[in-house]
This record gives C-alpha cells, sequence and structure tokens, in this order.
C-alpha cells in the first residue's frame, strides 16, 4: 500500500505511484494522515453486541488504534447485523473500542481500566471478535419535605462502591443540585453498588443569634429545625445506608424523604486557635470521608478569643475542623452531638511532619516528585511537592497511622527505605504522633518493564488479571502492578521499581480482594518469581510461562 508518509523518494518515482494509484486514494491519503497505511494482509473483524441480552447493535462507532502510536487509528461502523471489519491491519497490538448511544463506551474485553489488545500477526484468531457493550444505567427519584412537597435546592451526592485497589472501597463520584421540582438524575451508570445521600436545609428554618453581642434570640422551636443528611431508604444513618444494586442498562427509582429534627446549639472552646482560624463541622459519609460539604447549613460564630458557637445542628456524630497554619485541616475525635447547649474542648494544633527525600541515582529531585500521606480507608489527607524549594515545608495533619505514598507526573517512583525521628516507621506507614516529627525518604524511579505470556492448558490465554506481587505486599502496597493479558496472552508490568516479586495469573479474578495478603498469597504460591536489581530500567522478559490459576 502507498505510504503517504514515505520520504526520499525521486520525482520519477513519485509520478510512478501516483499513476498506480487512483486520485481519490490518494487525496485520502494526504488529507487523512492519522489513518493506519502501513502495509498488511491481516483482517480484524467481529460483531458488536449487547452485554445484557447478545442482541447485535448496529451503527456503533468502532475503532481500531495502533498501542505504539496513538496517532494511527482506522474507525469504522457495525452493520445491522452488529458485525465490522477492518481489513489490510498491519501485524501490530492494537485497541479495539466500541462506542454507541445509550450505551457506555468499552474495549475489548474491558476490566477496570484494563482491556485485551488485538494481536494480529501472532497467529491467534482475529476474525471472530467479540465487542461487548453495556447499557447505561440511571438513579432518579425525587426529594420530598415532611408535607410531600418537593425539597428545592439539596445537594445530592453519588457514591458507588470501587474495586480498583482490590478491595472494596466507597467513593463518591457525583454531586449536583436537584432541580425546582425536587428532582434530581445521575446518568451513564455502570452496573454496581451505589449509595444516594441527600443534604438540604429547611426554607423556614431560622436559628438562634446574638443579639447585642451578647445574648442569644429565643426562636419559636418549631423553626428551629434542621434536616440531617438522609440515605435512599429514608435512613439517617451512614452505616444504614440502603445501597442500590444498578443492573446493566436498568433505571432505579429512589425518592427521599426528609424529616426535620431540632436543632442544637454547640459551644467550642478551642484551644492554640489562630487569628483568622475558620472551624467548621464534618460529618462522614458512606465513603468514611469527613466533608465539610457533608453537613447541613450551620452558623458558626466567633464568641471569644478561644470560644465558638455553632448553631442549626442536627443531633449526630461529627468531627471539627480546623485549619492550621500552612493550610493543613486537622480533625477532633469524634463528637456526638446530643444536648442544646453542649460544650466540647478541642485544640488547633496539628502534627507537623517534616519529610525530606532523596532519589536513588540522581543528585536532585524533580520538581513534580510529590509525598503523599494516606489513611487507613484509602483517603489522601494531605500533600506536599518536595523539591528544593519545598523540602522545609512540613505536612500538617491530625496524629494518626499513614501510608506514604510518592509520586510525580507521569512517572512511577516509590519508597525503598524510610526512616523517622519522632515517629513510628514500619514498611511504608507511619504513626504521627501529637506535636513534630521527621521522615526521612530513599526514593526509587520505577522504569523497569516485566514482559510475558499467560497460558491455560498448554495454550495462550487472553483476559487473565495478572498481578505482580511485592514481597511484603503489606508494608508496600504501591509496589503492586496488574495487567491484562493479550489476545495472544502477552502481558506488560510498566514502572517496577527494585526489589522481589511474584507474578502471577488468575482467569477472572477481577473482583477479587488481591491486595489483601490472605487473598494473594494463595495464587502466590504457583506463581514466578521475580527479581529486579538495583539500577535495573530495562525490559524483563520471564522465560517461563505463566500459568493461569483459577479463581
Amino acid at each position: 500500500m502507498y505510504d503517504c508518509f514515505s520520504r526520499g523518494l525521486t520525482v520519477a518515482s513519485r509520478l510512478l505511484i501516483v499513476s498506480l494509484w487512483s486520485g481519490l486514494n490518494l487525496a485520502l491519503c494526504q488529507t487523512n494522515p492519522r489513518v493506519i497505511r502501513s502495509p498488511g494482509a491481516y483482517e480484524v473483524a467481529g460483531a458488536v453486541i449487547g452485554q445484557s441480552d447478545g442482541h447485535a447493535l448496529a451503527r456503533a462507532r468502532v475503532v481500531l488504534t495502533d498501542v505504539k502510536n496513538g496517532e494511527k487509528s482506522q474507525t469504522t461502523f457495525s452493520r445491522e447485523d452488529g458485525s465490522f471489519t477492518f481489513t489490510a491491519v498491519p501485524e501490530g497490538k492494537y485497541s479495539l473500542q466500541a462506542t454507541m448511544r445509550g450505551f457506555l463506551s468499552s474495549a475489548y474485553d474491558q476490566h477496570e481500566e484494563f482491556s485485551t489488545a488485538i494481536v494480529t500477526g501472532a497467529g491467534v484468531d482475529t476474525k471472530n471478535l467479540t465487542l461487548r457493550l453495556s447499557p447505561a444505567g440511571v438513579i432518579a427519584g425525587k426529594i420530598f419535605d415532611e408535607n410531600g412537597e418537593p425539597v428545592r435546592h439539596a445537594q445530592v451526592s453519588l457514591f458507588r462502591v470501587i474495586h480498583t485497589l482490590g478491595s472494596n472501597e466507597v467513593r463518591r463520584v457525583y454531586s449536583e443540585q436537584n432541580n425546582d421540582l425536587g428532582a434530581y438524575e445521575f446518568t451513564r451508570l455502570a452496573s454496581g453498588s451505589y449509595y444516594i445521600a441527600v443534604q438540604a436545609t429547611p426554607w423556614y428554618a431560622v436559628h438562634p443569634q446574638r443579639s447585642n453581642g451578647a445574648q442569644f434570640d429565643q426562636v419559636d422551636g418549631r423553626l428551629n429545625v434542621a434536616y440531617p443528611i438522609t440515605y435512599c431508604g429514608d435512613s439517617t444513618s451512614a452505616d444504614a445506608a440502603t445501597p442500590i444494586s444498578l443492573a446493566p442498562g436498568a433505571h432505579i427509582d429512589c425518592d427521599i424523604h426528609l424529616k426535620p429534627v431540632p436543632a442544637l446549639r454547640l459551644t467550642v472552646h478551642l484551644t492554640d486557635a489562630l487569628p483568622n482560624v475558620g472551624l467548621q463541622l464534618g460529618q462522614e459519609g458512606p465513603d468514611r470521608e469527613v466533608a465539610t460539604a457533608f453537613v447541613p447549613e450551620t452558623r458558626v460564630e466567633r464568641v471569644a478569643a478561644d470560644v465558638w458557637q455553632i448553631s442549626g445542628i442536627p443531633a449526630g456524630s461529627y468531627r471539627l475542623l480546623v485549619p492550621g497554619q500552612t493550610g493543613g485541616l486537622g480533625q477532633s475525635a469524634p463528637v456526638e452531638i446530643v444536648n442544646d447547649g453542649q460544650q466540647v474542648e478541642a485544640s488547633s494544633e496539628l502534627s507537623r511532619l517534616k519529610v525530606s527525600a532523596q532519589l536513588l541515582g540522581d543528585k536532585t529531585l524533580p520538581h513534580d516528585l510529590t509525598v503523599f500521606l494516606r489513611s487507613e480507608g484509602g483517603i489522601v489527607r494531605s500533600g506536599q511537592a518536595l523539591g528544593e524549594d519545598e523540602q522545609t515545608r512540613p505536612l500538617e495533619v491530625a496524629p494518626g497511622r499513614y501510608e506514604v505514598m510518592v509520586g510525580g507526573g507521569n512517572k512511577a517512583y516509590s519508597i525503598v527505605h524510610m526512616s523517622g525521628s519522632g515517629c513510628e516507621v514500619s514498611g511504608h506507614m507511619v504513626d504521627v504522633p501529637a506535636g513534630s516529627a521527621t521522615l526521612a525518604l530513599t526514593v526509587v524511579r520505577g522504569a523497569a518493564r516485566v514482559e510475558g505470556v499467560v497460558q491455560r492448558n498448554g495454550r495462550p490465554l487472553a483476559g487473565a488479571m495478572v498481578v505482580l506481587v511485592p514481597d511484603d505486599p503489606v508494608g508496600k502496597r504501591t509496589l503492586f502492578r496488574r495487567d491484562q493479558s493479550d489476545l495472544d496472552g502477552s502481558f506488560a508490568l510498566n514502572s517496577v521499581v527494585p526489589g522481589g516479586y511474584t507474578a502471577v495469573a488468575i482467569e477472572d479474578g477481577w473482583d477479587l480482594n488481591w491486595s489483601e495478603p490472605a487473598v494473594i498469597s494463595a495464587y502466590s504460591k504457583r506463581g514466578v518469581a521475580v527479581k529486579v536489581r538495583d539500577g535495573e530500567t530495562g525490559l524483563i522478559r520471564l522465560s517461563q510461562l505463566l500459568e493461569a490459576q483459577s479463581k
């Protein structure tokens, strides 16, 4: 085939090529340089069908993209019977993706962010592929007050159970305000488990405020009310929230009814308060994150240098959120608010953790190298750049146990050694005490690439989950690497840092809690040992085939 990017041809050669090709083909080549035009004699073909019912999907947009060069791609549309064909495809690896209105876009055999690449020229069948698209789901409903009237301006949050870190975790994925009819709608949702939470304020609510800077006004108790955070099933407790199980393409209605409760006033004695501190309240949601936006509207007043009054609070469990000197946000222990006029003691002082780092093989740190502290629930609590100008600036966090992580731009880094002064260190975990502490990190850039082939019963296996398990899966969770085997069984694990590992392949293992040592250890026993030496940055090919294990 004529290559419109060819260089070095003589004028005579070009005229000869033009005489052999139609003007139309030449024009297409000159005006659409992103289309794959290299010589090849392979065919990629198959059908696009619905994940739920297996029906053929016509007019789906199908894109074949060169894995090594994303600028090279071909596009076609499925026929009435769902079939599609790409002809004259060069030897190589390609991602295959389809999109269609009303369905979620998907790559071939996609799981999370992984998919199976199509491999031409490897002796595997590329003519009978099945691209499955899952219909998009919807969760919608209305928010009503105690009189059955629509509640306007309610903040509706959608949480989803995810599995990307090897265990089930709840994360907030969307948040929106409902409309004037009280309605909300979340569209284009994948199947899975979800939670809905609603935050709103009664339109008629009036809370006490100080008169003449001294006494608080008297307010009719029928007006001094608030709506607690309310979930599907009308529960006001995150622990008792009803999960929504969304099947592919399902439309689930979830109306939520808000009921007012007496609004309470809290007096906070805040020691060591900063001059411009802004005290806030936070309440845990299904994700165990404490968010200031996840609290009904309250009135916060500073009545003395170290005394605060907060009114308009529904009874419940909260945390006081106190800004630190350099932007950190401290959290108090849980505060159970049950009585009007209740008093609590709190401190604005956060733990200050000074972090320094050394990058192996480099005298200077990359400007984008950043350290993160992640709490037990998987929430990043603090982050700080580690460039030379930033090393003297400490991290401010509440005392507690954190996982220490490093990252930067699109490059992978990992901690190979960590030591502390004034704090307890174990693996990549640090126990931050009250007061000040220092942490010294030795960091390595992940540059090795581990490649291999997955087989089952002597034949290459596509679609298997490949996990590179570090020798210390508890203390070095950030060293896990994953991939999905391609059509010829091949896989590649990128940005691997020096250390000892075990490579395992699991068939249909995507819903396993693979990051939990008790789970992955059962598979590691039959895995392949991998050693990445210090300074090793190139390609490591596994000479031993990786036998896929059943889930």
